[in-house]
């Protein structure tokens, strides 16, 4: 879980269950107003309850179930009259998978999974960029016709079969198991890409997390170390990192190096893949950088389960932003 949001959550579902708590009070007490009986016979259902959970008699048990089953008849008779569903009073739940607990047993719920999402969104930097940095936002005059030096096809024409592949990617999101690797130079719009894919994703319900290189590594790296500690004894197979639908990770190449990162990625990258959860990866690098930074067996994961594709510009596209507000 990113770290300092498992006590954030647990704050969360407590105020979830104190809400509807509340709800279900308020309705028991609107409905007593007119219909006192109700609160007397769903106190009976309690105690013939408790009396069921401690009988050590099978005869006597079933009579009990019977006066249960006879008490809750009288309340949905009562709530039928009133025009109100049988199970009007019945304990309010936000979410009846975990009961809005955020786990079904030891698994997390996706209602956990989605909670996080906003709340991580709430205060991630990627909140602020995508209400620009959205496909409705896209501007192909940034991309020249003129084919560059040692291309096949113009900037142009190249951003337009990304731009269409990408939407194909996000329509088919939920089926695909495609992985993505941005690469290029500087101001080509790879960052850009990844925040317009984040944003219609997001307003999909997909949970998105979006990490810069160094972020990134320094967390995995905390992790294999155990300096990542909360009271849910999270391990790294249980955090946000891989349960996520999609991981964006920004600017591969400009982490600080480390001579134990190359083992830790390549770990991660192994568990993502084996639990088809979604990556993209951006990066300044062409494929022969990547290989010869990380090992090769990083890269041959990358280049064996990840489709490239190459951003290209005539110029760096923050410059000409510069020169039209000029």
């Amino acid at each position: 879980m990113i770290k300092g949001y498992g006590e954030k959550l647990d704050k969360l579902y407590q105020e979830i269950r104190y809400n509807n708590s509340k709800k279900q009070n308020i309705r028991l007490k609107n409905i007593c107003t007119t219909n006192p009986e109700i609160l007397t016979l769903k106190n009976n259902i309690k105690i013939l309850s408790f009396q069921l959970m401690k009988s050590p008699n099978s005869n006597n048990s079933n009579q009990l179930k019977l006066k249960i089953n006879e008490i809750r008849s009288k309340i949905k008779n009562i709530l039928n009259d009133l025009n109100l569903p049988e199970n009007y009073l019945d304990t309010i739940y936000t979410c009846s998978l975990c009961n809005d607990t955020g786990y079904i047993l030891t698994q997390k719920c996706s209602c956990l999974i989605s909670n996080l999402t906003k709340l991580y969104l709430k205060e991630s930097e990627l909140k602020l960029s995508i209400i620009n940095n959205n496909f409705e936002n896209f501007n192909f005059s940034f991309y020249s016709d003129d084919i560059i030096k040692n291309s096949t096809i113009s900037p142009s024409t190249n951003i337009k079969n990304i731009y269409a592949n990408i939407l194909t990617y996000i329509k088919t999101f939920k089926t695909n198991k495609l992985n993505l690797l941005f690469n290029g130079e500087c101001g080509s719009g790879k960052t850009f890409m990844t925040h317009c894919i984040a944003k219609d994703l997001l307003d999909s319900g997909y949970s998105v997390l979006y990490k810069t290189s160094e972020d990134l590594f320094t967390e995995l790296f905390n992790y294999s170390n155990n300096k990542i500690v909360n009271r849910f004894n999270e391990s790294i197979n249980d955090s946000f990192l891989i349960q996520c639908d999609l991981l964006i990770i920004d600017d591969l190449g400009t982490e600080n190096q480390n001579k134990l990162y190359p083992s830790i990625f390549f770990n991660f990258i192994n568990k993502k893949l084996f639990l088809n959860k979604k990556m993209i990866i951006s990066t300044n690098f062409t494929l022969r950088d990547l290989q010869q930074t990380y090992s090769d067996r990083i890269f041959s994961r990358i280049i064996g389960n990840f489709k490239v594709y190459n951003f290209f510009v005539h110029e760096d596209i923050r410059i000409q932003q510069k020169q039209i507000k000029r």
